[in-house]
């Protein structure tokens, strides 16, 4: 392992990085939010590219435009054409909602930047964007309120890219499943075109206690029913996300503590969709 400052403007802070890297080439990105001295009081989101896998690095790109505006939990995505995909939230001056906004990189230039949080009156949460390599389809998953007095649940958007309208909002993670708010949403999509979406959650059968929890959104756009992937008899789990590998398991990973101690540790488990069939749940 090897490692080096990317970014350095002396007081101002950066925060909570995404890192993506293309498919069939050189090509890595980087998205985060933090201050300079341009915008020394709220957080923009960044963008740095390198087109050698890291041994230098391109000039950094703000991709929000307003000053004013405090930013939040970018993500980042490219295909094989080096095309990039950005979502983050953003909390707009004079607006009491935070949004969700996405903005892409297409053939080398950055587009307008768009909303895809379907809600305007609610806040909106856990951004994250899966493109498939050919740059086809785009994926997002978030957690937003669905009216103002529903609670968090798990949201699933997609468009054709480049330019598709995006579609009818899916939620696929409700407060019915296990009776409380949805959070730390995240999701995968795996080379067949599945979407693997994970949360924490109480759940049917932890119902005071977060758990890792899991569900398959099929290539063919149904949703597989939800997994709770964690066993914890008594303390917290948190921030769960995973990946495929080639033969079909998913693995997930997240960090809590099961009561005994209450350190935090980092956990696993790996499965194969849609029914997990756990082999057991290990802190590293």
């Amino acid at each position: 392992w090897t490692w080096d400052t990317l970014y350095n403007v002396g007081s101002y802070y950066q925060y909570y990085p995404s890192i993506a890297a293309r498919p069939n080439g050189n090509n890595v990105h980087i998205v985060w939010r933090g201050r300079n001295s341009s915008a020394p009081t709220y957080y923009q989101v960044r963008h740095i590219e390198s087109t050698n896998s890291g041994a230098t690095w391109g000039s950094v790109t703000t991709l929000s435009t307003n000053t004013a505006d405090y930013c939040y939990d970018a993500s980042c995505d490219v295909d094989n054409n080096n095309n990039v995909y950005v979502v983050w939230r953003q909390d707009p001056v004079g607006i009491t909602y935070e949004r969700g906004y996405y903005r892409a990189r297409l053939s080398g230039t950055w587009g307008s930047i768009e909303t895809f949080s379907h809600n305007n009156n609610t806040y909106c949460y856990d951004p994250d964007i899966e493109v498939n390599d050919a740059g086809t389809t785009a994926y997002v998953t978030y957690r937003q309120y669905a009216t103002t007095t529903v609670p968090y649940i798990a949201w699933e958007r997609h468009r054709t890219l480049p330019s598709g309208a995006w579609s009818t909002q899916d939620s696929w993670a409700t407060a019915a499943w296990g009776g409380s708010y949805k959070y730390d949403v995240s999701c995968h999509l795996d080379a067949s075109g599945n979407l693997h979406g994970t949360f924490r959650s109480y759940t049917p059968t932890s119902p005071s206690r977060y758990e890792a929890c899991y569900r398959r959104r099929t290539s063919s756009g149904t949703w597989d029913g939800i997994e709770q992937i964690s066993t914890n008899p008594a303390g917290y789990f948190y921030r769960p996300q995973g990946v495929t590998t080639p033969n079909g398991s998913f693995w997930a990973t997240w960090y809590g503590h099961d009561g005994s101690p209450t350190y935090y540790n980092i956990w696993y488990s790996v499965g194969s969709p849609p029914v997990p069939n756990d082999v057991g749940v290990v802190a590293i």
